[in-house]
């Protein structure tokens, strides 16, 4: 667990979509995939935005902090394509990437595949109007 958490810190970073700083790399054809922490002002701005429903059309309505689910869909389309020859993800974030991680998380179980996740000083990402509402991935 000190690892994951040891590799947030560092670099390099790849900086995409609305200043989204990630980082992927291939360890025994398991994609890694890492988000940094809030480090710039334009970080600050999307962490004080408020609830969204993230996708059109949805069966079950849920909400997602819009200032998150902004930064993921700037970089989603780039990172899904990179991730596309790997079934198996792990995805790791602190803070911001923490957000950004989760919203990653749930996108990749969609889309059918086998994802992990270390999360670290995460804020409230997602909030669901029912119990009735659950998402239980396996």
């Amino acid at each position: 667990m000190l690892k994951p958490f040891q590799s947030l810190q560092e670099g390099p970073w790849t900086t995409s979509g609305i200043d989204v700083q990630y980082r992927i790399e291939c360890i025994d054809n398991v994609a890694h995939l890492y988000f940094q922490c809030t480090s710039s002002d334009s970080d600050w701005k999307h962490n004080l935005d408020f609830m969204v429903k993230p996708y059109k059309n949805m069966k079950e309505t849920w909400f997602a902090h819009r200032g998150f689910v902004t930064l993921w869909h700037s970089v989603r389309d780039e990172i899904l394509t990179k991730l596309k020859d790997f079934p198996t993800v792990r995805v790791y974030g602190y803070s911001l990437g923490a957000a950004l991680a989760t919203l990653a998380y749930e996108d990749l179980k969609f889309h059918g595949k086998s994802v992990k996740g270390d999360v670290y000083a995460s804020p409230r990402v997602i909030w669901m109007p029912s119990e009735r509402v659950q998402y239980i991935y396996n």
